[in-house]
């Protein structure tokens, strides 16, 4: 901390001038404080003015921006970010960091189930009155899935920095199965300040599983939509001041990093960051799903940004945008008090026009690099919402939470088959004179059922099916509806180059054996191997496996790898014995 105090000093000296020094030198030292017991100090600055875009842009790289209110901008750094900032001379007051406002709210381990009746009569797992601690948060979850068997399944995909869980779970009526249905996922706490979320989404999944059979929306929804929700995307921050406490959360996490600002960057936006590790794991986790639609939930300000939030251009969708987050935000205000949820836009508008730009973000990620129908909310103003008002905001806001999920189900949507074998293919869905290039508009479907669901305001629409070794077809004057779903079933017709290997009858002549995310292949009597192969059920080579020339062992491994090195997801493939005899396969299955 010597270190730090002595550079800042210098910055101070050489580069602002003893004038400057001297009128924020007390600020500083509260700076230094924070930095050194939370790793990061919150504060604000001044702009002389509506900050411009140019300003904006020189400011996000630099630190991480909260709010702008007028020529106030708010924002948190860690300490090369602070040191950065103050060589840009602006005059700034120094915050009481937002976890520390207040009486430290009431935990909670949660170790008793607290059951309490819904206004609709049903009984549910907690009463949600308190924040739970990081052992009554893993308590919550594992309680969840304990409760609702048939509803819930949860998973650890990872570790944060500190070592803390992060954890996955599945909510539907045919939960642990990849049933023909959309997947929508809501992320929390990637901001480990921002508390409130944390709790709405996990009540969620207890309303959903406890309103079962008795309201229709928790019905609709566990029947026909495969929900996953991540809690806690930065377990290290939330519990910065202990396992115990939410008092003296953070925003970033053990590593000092705003992981909202830790995703791949929109193309020429920014540059790329060292992914931290609870990035990696999501963005492995995330990588062979399809989602529909995904919220990731915030607090701080109150509304809808949705994308983008790197760049100024509007998303293709837009509009579609604009109707769904207006319902959101119109939902919370007619059940709210006055004046909530109308900080950004009167609550719905494009991130980098309404509220600010940010590169880097898990939204403009999902969007881009997933092709999913990605927002951000609000959800509060405050950071960490007193215990006493968690009853309140979660009816304030459930409703427009129901309402965004079950728009996984509207649009048009259908499944692709190839018109030869009838099976199903994961295909490129383009809307003609509306989906962009450069905003990697495009969706895709999902396999085993080769099922799309493409969200889209209601209007006329030219659509593009392809798939590779398939002929693509184009369906005109396809009508979709707002608030309901048009569905189009497609054939394409697939040539025998690319659909030979899937369409051959299996081998005896070879074993398979799999286990958790790898499989052993025994050549058995099959003599002159030349190459395994490892297709998918489109007929594209996936992996490619040697046997050593007059090798006793005639087992090769599999370990789940494409041949970039990447690791596949849990679905059918077709390993395949290439050798001087001929060549001989069998479908299988990997799984993890």
């Amino acid at each position: 901390m010597r270190i730090l105090k002595n550079t800042l000093s210098f910055i101070f000296f050489c580069g602002i001038g003893f004038q400057l020094f001297a009128t924020t030198a007390a600020p500083l030292l509260t700076a230094d404080e924070q930095l050194a017991k939370m790793g990061e100090v919150y504060f604000k600055f001044f702009t002389n003015g509506q900050p411009t875009a140019e300003t904006v842009a020189n400011l996000t790289t630099m630190v991480s921006l909260a709010k702008i209110d007028g020529d106030a901008v708010y924002a948190f750094a860690n300490k090369y970010e602070f040191a950065e900032f103050l060589k840009t001379g602006l005059p700034y007051e120094v915050l009481t960091p937002p976890s520390l406002e207040g009486p430290a709210p009431q935990m909670s381990d949660y170790s008793k189930k607290a059951l309490s009746k819904s206004a609709s009569g049903a009984i549910a797992a907690f009463d949600w009155v308190h924040y739970p601690t990081y052992t009554g948060y893993q308590t919550i979850v594992s309680t969840l899935q304990s409760t609702y068997p048939a509803f819930v399944k949860y998973q650890t995909i990872g570790t944060s920095m500190g070592g803390r869980d992060l954890y996955m779970m599945n909510v539907s009526r045919n939960v642990g199965t990849r049933a023909c249905e959309p997947k929508v996922l809501l992320i929390a706490g990637i901001h480990g300040n921002e508390t409130f979320p944390i709790i709405m989404v996990m009540r969620l999944v207890d309303w959903l599983c406890s309103n079962y059979g008795i309201d229709p929306r928790a019905t609709r929804i566990l029947d026909s939509i495969d929900l996953w929700i991540c809690p806690m995307h930065n377990p290290d921050g939330t519990y910065r001041g202990g396992n115990n406490t939410v008092t003296g959360a953070v925003r970033y996490n053990n590593n000092g990093i705003d992981l909202n600002r830790n995703y791949p960057p929109l193309p020429g936006s920014g540059a790329t960051p060292t992914y931290q590790k609870e990035t990696q794991a999501f963005m492995a986790f995330e990588k062979d799903q399809v989602y529909v639609v995904e919220i990731g939930y915030h607090s701080g300000t109150e509304g809808m940004p949705y994308p983008w939030s790197a760049v100024s251009r509007a998303h293709a969708d837009a509009a579609w945008y604009n109707f769904v987050g207006r319902r959101y935000a119109d939902t919370c205000q007619h059940y709210g008090p006055a004046g909530f949820f109308d900080d950004i836009c009167n609550g719905a508008g494009q991130g980098y026009q309404c509220l600010y730009q940010a590169i880097g973000t898990e939204k403009d990620y999902m969007n881009y690099n997933l092709h999913c129908r990605g927002t951000c909310v609000e959800a509060s103003a405050a950071y960490i919402m007193p215990e006493a008002s968690l009853e309140n905001y979660w009816n304030y806001h459930y409703r427009s939470l129901l309402n965004w999920i079950q728009e996984s189900l509207n649009g048009i949507r259908g499944i692709v088959t190839d018109s030869i074998t009838g099976r199903p293919l994961k295909a490129k869905v383009w809307v003609e004179s509306h989906d962009l290039t450069i905003d990697s508009s495009q969706i895709y479907g999902d396999l085993p059922y080769g099922n799309y669901y493409r969200p889209i305001l209601a209007g006329t629409w030219n659509v593009t099916y392809s798939c590779p070794g398939c002929t693509s077809k184009t369906v005109n004057g396809i009508v979709a509806q707002n608030n309901r779903a048009t569905i189009v079933n497609v054939k394409l017709h697939c040539t025998p180059t690319a659909a030979e290997t899937v369409r051959k009858p299996q081998s005896n002549k070879f074993t398979i054996a799999t286990t958790n995310g790898s499989i052993a292949i025994n050549c058995g009597s099959i003599s002159g191997v030349i190459r395994v192969g490892i297709y998918d059920i489109q007929g594209k080579l996936v992996a490619a496996l040697t046997v050593q020339p007059g090798s006793k062992n005639r087992t090769v491994v599999w370990n789940g790898a494409d041949i970039a090195a990447q690791k596949v997801g849990t679905r059918c493939y077709v390993a395949r014995i290439e050798s001087v005899e001929g060549n001989f396969q069998k479908p299988f299955i990997l799984s993890f």
